[in-house]
Formats: C-alpha cells, sequence, structure tokens
C-alpha cells in the first residue's frame, strides 16, 4: 500500500476513522438494495422517485454542513462530532419504523444531517489536531471514505438483507447499533482529562468570525474552482453509484448479491487503489494541480467505456467502471490538502471550506439521479428497442454516457486554480503527535 500511516496517531483517531467510516458506509447503502426497496414501497416504473431513496440525504446534507461550518466555532469540533454522530444514528434508526416510503425518506433526511456535520468536523480536525505527514495521511483517508464505505455497502448490504430475512427495514437499521457504540465510545474517550489536555494544548487559532465566513472563501479563486469541479465529480460520481449494481445486474446475467460484490470491486476497490496513487502523487512531487486534473480525464474515459461497452461485453463495463474509479478516486487527497495550504486559514476556515466545496457537490447529487432517472425513462421510450429489460439498459448506459462528460468541464476548472503545494516547503520530518 502507498499510504504510509504515521505513528502515533492515537485510539482517538481509530475511533474517528471508524465513525466516518459508517457514515460513508449508509451513504449510498439503498443503492444495491434498490430493487427490495421498489417491491417493498410499491414504486414501479418511476427511476426518477426510486433514486431518491439514496439522494434524498444531499439536501440535509448541505444544509447541515453549511451551518455545521460555523457551529464548530460555537460548539467546537468535539461536540460537533458527538452531535453528528447522534443524528446518524437517529436517523438510521428511524428505518426500524419505516412502513412506509414517506418515514424511511424521512429517516434517510435526519441522517444526511448527522452525515453533513460530520463534514466540517474532518476539515477542522485535520487542520487542529494534525500536521506535517499526519496531515497529508488524514487527508488520504479523508479521501478514501467514499470508496471504502461503497464498497463495503455494495459487498454487505445484498448478504445482510439475506441473513435478516428479507427484511428491509432490520437491513438499513441495524447500522444504528456500531454508530450508537462509537457515540458512547466518544464521549467516554472526551471525558478523559488526558485527552482534553491535548486538545486544549493545539486549540492555540485565533477563532474566525461567523459572520462573512463563506463569503471571504468564495471570494478565493481555488476554492471557487475546486467547488466546481466538485459539482461535475459528484454529478457523474453519484449517479453512477445508484445506478451500477442495477446495470451490472441487467447486462451482465448475474444475481442481485453477486451484481452488488461485482460493483463493489469494479469501483469503489478501484478507488481506494485510486487514493493511494494520488496520495503518492502528492507526497513525492510536492505539487497538487497534476493528480487533480488528471483525475478528471481518467473519469472520463473510464465512465465512457463503462456506458458504451454494454454493446461489446459485460468485462468491458467492468474495466471502464473500475478505471472510471481509479479517476474519481485520484485526486481527492489533493483536494481535500489544497484549503489546508491557502494562506491565511486556520481551523475554522478550512472546515467552512470543506462544508461549502461538499455541498456544491452534494447539490447536484441530490437533482443528479433524479435527472439521470428522467433521461433513461425518456431514452427507453425513444429508442426502437422492444424488449423491455434491454430498453432499460439502453436507457441507463446512453444517461451514464451523457453524465461522463461533465467531468471534461472539471478538467478546465483545475486548470484555472494556482498551484498551492509548490509554494510550501514539503518537509516529511515535520510530523508531529496530533492526538
Amino acid at each position: 500500500m502507498f499510504i504510509e500511516m504515521p505513528k502515533k496517531l492515537g485510539s482517538v483517531s481509530v475511533l474517528i476513522v471508524f465513525s466516518v467510516c459508517l457514515l460513508y458506509i449508509q451513504q449510498m447503502m439503498p443503492s444495491p438494495l434498490l430493487n427490495s426497496i421498489e417491491n417493498y414501497y410499491h414504486i414501479y416504473q418511476n427511476d426518477a422517485l426510486l433514486n431518491l431513496s439514496v439522494s434524498i440525504i444531499f439536501p440535509s446534507i448541505i444544509v447541515a454542513s453549511l451551518y455545521g461550518g460555523t457551529l464548530e466555532i460555537r460548539l467546537g469540533t468535539s461536540a460537533l462530532f458527538s452531535l453528528a454522530i447522534f443524528l446518524s444514528t437517529l436517523g438510521l434508526a428511524c428505518h426500524l419504523i419505516a412502513g412506509n416510503y414517506y418515514i424511511f425518506l424521512a429517516g434517510r433526511l435526519l441522517f444526511g444531517a448527522g452525515f453533513g456535520l460530520g463534514i466540517p468536523f474532518m476539515g477542522s480536525a485535520i487542520m487542529k489536531w494534525y500536521s506535517g505527514k499526519q496531515r497529508d495521511f488524514m487527508s488520504a483517508v479523508n479521501g478514501m471514505f467514499p470508496f471504502i464505505g461503497t464498497m463495503i455497502s455494495f459487498g454487505v448490504s445484498r448478504p445482510l438483507y439475506v441473513i435478516m430475512n428479507g427484511s428491509l427495514r432490520l437491513t438499513l437499521s441495524v447500522w444504528a447499533v456500531p454508530l450508537a457504540v462509537a457515540l458512547l465510545t466518544w464521549k467516554l474517550l472526551y471525558l478523559n482529562k488526558k485527552t482534553v489536555q491535548i486538545r486544549t494544548d493545539l486549540v492555540v487559532e485565533k477563532r474566525t468570525k461567523v459572520k462573512g465566513l463563506y463569503r471571504q472563501l468564495i471570494k478565493r479563486k481555488n476554492i471557487r474552482m475546486l467547488c466546481a469541479a466538485f459539482i461535475c465529480d459528484f454529478l457523474c460520481y453519484s449517479y453512477l453509484a445508484i445506478i451500477l449494481p442495477t446495470y451490472l445486474y441487467e447486462i451482465g446475467g448475474v444475481s442481485e448479491s453477486a451484481a452488488g460484490l461485482l460493483a463493489a470491486f469494479a469501483f469503489p476497490a478501484a478507488g481506494i487503489a485510486g487514493v493511494c496513487v494520488g496520495y503518492l502523487m502528492i507526497n513525492k512531487t510536492g505539487l497538487r494541480k497534476p493528480a487533480l486534473a488528471i483525475g478528471q480525464l481518467v473519469k472520463l474515459l473510464g465512465g465512457a467505456t463503462a456506458a458504451l461497452g454494454n454493446t461489446v461485453s459485460p468485462a468491458i463495463v467492468v474495466c471502464g467502471v473500475a478505471f472510471f474509479g481509479i479517476g474519481n478516486a485520484l485526486w481527492m487527497p489533493a483536494m481535500y490538502i489544497v484549503p489546508t495550504e491557502l494562506d491565511e486559514m486556520d481551523s475554522s476556515k478550512v472546515a467552512a471550506s470543506f462544508s461549502l466545496i461538499s455541498s456544491c457537490g452534494f447539490a447536484v447529487g441530490f437533482v443528479g439521479p433524479v435527472i439521470g432517472g428522467f433521461i433513461t425513462n425518456r431514452l427507453m421510450l425513444l429508442s426502437d428497442i422492444n424488449d423491455a429489460a434491454q430498453s432499460h439498459v439502453f436507457g441507463l448506459s446512453r444517461s451514464l454516457l451523457i453524465f461522463s462528460f461533465v467531468n471534461l468541464i472539471a478538467f478546465f476548472c483545475i486548470l484555472r486554480m494556482t498551484e498551492t503545494g509548490a509554494k510550501k516547503e514539503h518537509n516529511k520530518n515535520s510530523a508531529q503527535s496530533g492526538i
């Protein structure tokens, strides 16, 4: 593995990684279960409404993330994390009583609020509690979360559904248990006087005023370009992640469980490798723009291959998806490290910048799958394919092709950015014990 773990990250860091990873597992958890959700809640021949089971979390993520950037200033980093995990746990527990689709969506919205607060928490924690090699490492791990989470989600959701005797509500709500344990453990660690003292010693930064915080950030060209690039990135990522298990199931002639496992290894597992490559690039060169730009082009090529490969072979689709996963992940470590390298940035500003960038992407993450569903259904009507299953595959593949080309816009946005890594001394020996 290319990513070398710094020494003495501490038990608190392990708990952070475990908890945030659980959140990302739930981000796309309904995706491999779309057919079961469709049947359980009687949502037939309406891809736009069905895709909402995944994307409904994004509005609450946006609101919570943007407000969390200022909430971090008032409550502090540790309390913000506690609130994030509490709301997420409550949202997942709601699935146990989700007898209709509206309660199901309400639970997802509540979970999204907790997820959203976790975004500024990570920005603040990385800037405040880590430095040097540790900061680079945690930025890379932060970029890896979506892919680890999606891989686990795709890989275990169907087998878990079987273990739970086909109970959709149990399958989705059982994840509240480990999150609740993580919250309790976090509170116990927070009460440890030694841990508090370490944090108190590290919090020596000047507090940023709440008023005008996001207005200050949006004036920075690099932040604006990262926002635009992440909009393009998440538009394509969210749509592909939602339709992928269904797409592979319909073109590959495999079971739904096998399609979920295949999706897990074709997309997010490749993404983990991409994060490692991206981390290696920024760590060895000290530069950020090459990894940022190359990632966009790799996504375009991979997405187009996955979209058009179904007419050749399912194996071509899998290769295209894997290539997309590598590109989708390759630029993430650099994206998270750039805000920490801008002038006059403190932990609160970095937290807010994470919220701003992520919220821009999550906004299209909400509408993108719905739009994709409309495009898919429209293309099905326009096609001259009589077989309903094949017509659906055609609609999915061509809508994915359309979404893939937005990565070209992201590429040109990255080219307009100013390099930040070259202006900083990349001192590998500057790592300090953060937590």
